[in-house]
């Protein structure tokens, strides 16, 4: 299996669908699909900070808590 660094850039851009990456962002991400996606607590931190001050605390929390799970990517 391949795996993908994926940098905080790309995850808000994703999340945000106001985001004028969003589309390019999710491309990305949609292309990778069948690879292991990774991150590293810096990034996550990064992630956390900016989708809260985009979209608010319970977004932030769901994708803190969706990355910890293992479901949105494995950090590194």
């Amino acid at each position: 299996m391949r795996g993908l660094y994926v940098d905080s850039g790309v995850w808000l851009a994703s999340i945000d669908s106001a985001d004028p990456l969003h589309g390019k962002a999710r491309s990305i991400l949609d292309a990778h699909a069948g690879w292991r996606l990774f991150l590293s607590e810096l990034v996550l931190s990064e992630v956390v900070t900016l989708v809260r001050r985009e979209l608010g605390a319970p977004w932030a929390a769901r994708f803190g808590q969706e990355v910890l799970a293992g479901r949105f990517g494995r950090l590194v």
